[in-house]
């Protein structure tokens, strides 16, 4: 159990108000049944849109399976920031066996590219997301993850990714866009509040991963523990 970590959210009146200054507002919504190709249109339209709205050398673009291996590298500078460096149990194929290869993807992911004046391209960062459906609130995006390496921070990247993830939300007709965040993250939370969302005060977040789930399902089926 994870007592350190925080729930936060932005609903769609949130959503609209952050992007407001940009052009990511006039991202046509798409409504009706999401197949796998609408729902990749919709999450190549946003980068689209947020690239061409800023003069940042920033630039986003969606993940494919060319990019495994940096998809790969980045999960684990993630795990070393957050301290748990043994935490990664999946590998390159198995983010392939799970998103790419299937027809219905299980995950999305938006890769964070950043120009250096030589002309070089290298990508810092990335958000790793799913679809979602909540039965009083409807389809919703969780954003697993948000990282940018250390030394990319500060200089709109992170900004950048929140508004098109908002404008996604957006166009998919989401009802909010959830995600995490420890508790000693102070800087993360400060960006967050920032930009408008809410962290859910009160509430704990329980996950059971490796032998912790393993002993959990392996416990009796006794009725009064609910």
């Amino acid at each position: 159990m994870h007592g350190d970590v925080l729930t936060l959210s932005m609903n769609q009146e949130a959503m609209t108000t952050f992007i407001s200054d940009s052009s990511l507002q006039n991202v046509q919504i798409v409504g009706g049944p999401f197949s796998k190709d609408k729902t990749e249109a919709a999450f190549a339209e946003c980068p689209e849109r947020a690239n061409s709205d800023t003069a940042s050398k920033f630039r986003l673009r969606i993940a494919r399976e060319e990019d495994l291996d940096t998809i790969t590298r980045l999960v684990h500078g993630l795990a070393d920031y957050v301290k748990e460096p043994d935490a990664i149990d999946m590998t390159a194929e198995d983010y392939l066996k799970n998103g790419f290869a299937l027809d219905d993807p299980l995950w999305y992911c938006l890769l964070v590219d950043k120009g250096g004046n030589d002309g070089t391209v290298y990508t810092c960062g990335y958000a790793f997301v799913f679809v979602g459906y909540e039965l009083g609130r409807g389809r919703f995006i969780y954003l697993e993850d948000l990282y940018l390496e250390v030394e990319h921070r500060g200089c709109g990247g992170g900004n950048m990714t929140m508004k098109t993830l908002a404008a996604l939300c957006r166009a998919m007709q989401c009802s909010h866009l959830y995600w995490q965040a420890l508790d000693w993250n102070n800087s993360g939370l400060t960006f967050y509040e920032k930009i408008g969302a809410s962290i859910h005060a009160g509430e704990k977040t329980s996950r059971y991963a490796g032998e912790a789930l393993k002993k959990f399902s392996l416990q009796g089926t006794d009725n009064s523990s609910f």
